[in-house]
């Protein structure tokens, strides 16, 4: 098992470099060809791992970037160029994911596990080089078999594969109600943008079980300007008394009400208190359930297990252990 920035592959035939007839090798004449990628298709789990499947044993672990995972923007004719002539440049292989790379199946298999949750609603290819070869030293080709004369049907070329990843909404996705200390200086509500494009959360709004008061609507706090929530990142949502933690990150965006805690009453954190996430325009996007009883638990948060699926008992968990909170980081990183 190796590590290594993995390149994802496009259809065949897709952005084709050069298009070359093979002299069949001496002993075993048949190339390889891609029988199979997955996933495929739309709404594929941010979690996903890819899997190649070759129509023979391959090559692969002395030289990277023969088969990569990148997002799909980043795919062009240069790139695709510079994969078939290995070893990928370091300013193209940044390009790429960072994967782990495995090879099963006796060689037939190539897995690549990406070293982060993947973003939603995002374009993604696989990458197979045309480098790529059997042990005979057969290069990878677009098309199986062999003619009459015993010669490959097929060209030597790259091979692509793609797929999309799954969108969700806004979600919320960990509420610490009980902070250690002062509440109003730590409550916070994380939220996770799944939408796949970037959101101004201006004038959002939690409304608690108390309901709703003037002031709830949200803002970007002082200091942190930015009106934008990036697809697959977080912002805490906070009152304006809130003191961001030593080690949160500065790139995490701040959304204040405009109460010393995020809500008029502060937040409860006994079971059976709900909490809904409204936008701007009145619309319910998420919600918690009140499934949890965080009362005899200081300093620790209510964690979603899966901001993907909905709301429900046994998708939130106490976190416990030290620290039991972790504002500004999804719980994959």
């Amino acid at each position: 098992m190796n590590r290594r920035g993995g390149i994802v592959l496009v259809a065949a035939g897709s952005l084709l470099s050069a298009c070359l007839q093979l002299e069949p090798p001496a002993g075993d004449r048949i190339p390889p060809v891609v029988l199979e990628m997955t996933p495929r298709g739309e709404q594929v789990p941010l979690d996903s791992e890819v899997s190649v499947l070759f129509s023979e044993p391959v090559l692969l672990g002395e030289r990277d970037g023969l088969v990569v995972l990148l997002p799909g923007a980043e795919v062009d004719a240069e790139l695709l160029a510079d994969l078939d002539k290995p070893p990928l440049g370091q300013k193209r292989a940044a390009r790429c994911l960072p994967c782990t790379v495995s090879v099963l199946l006796d060689g037939q298999q190539v897995r690549l596990v990406p070293e982060q949750r993947l973003e939603p609603g995002r374009d993604y290819t696989v990458v197979v080089s045309a480098a790529l070869t059997d042990r005979a030293g057969n290069p990878l080709v677009d098309r199986p078999g062999l003619d009459e004369a015993g010669r490959p049907l097929g060209v030597n070329t790259h091979w692509l594969g793609e797929f999309r990843t799954r969108t969700g909404g806004v979600r919320l996705n960990e509420i610490l109600a009980n902070p250690a200390g002062v509440e109003a200086r730590g409550e916070f509500v994380e939220v996770v943008n799944l939408t796949g494009e970037e959101l101004d959360l201006s004038g959002w709004r939690l409304d608690d079980s108390g309901g709703s008061s003037p002031g709830d609507e949200l803002q970007p706090c002082p200091g942190r300007e930015s009106r934008l929530l990036a697809s697959g990142r977080v912002a805490l949502l906070v009152g304006r008394d809130f003191v961001p933690p030593d080690d949160l990150d500065d790139g995490v965006a701040l959304w204040c009400s405009d109460h010393a805690s995020l809500t008029s009453r502060g937040l409860r954190n006994s079971a059976g208190e709900t909490l809904v996430l409204i936008d701007a325009a009145g619309r319910e996007q998420d919600r918690y359930g009140g499934w949890l009883d965080s009362s005899d638990h200081e300093g620790c948060s209510l964690q979603r297990r899966d901001p993907l699926q909905p709301d429900g008992e046994d998708n939130w968990y106490l976190q416990r252990g030290q620290p039991c909170s972790s504002p500004g980081r999804l719980a994959a990183e």
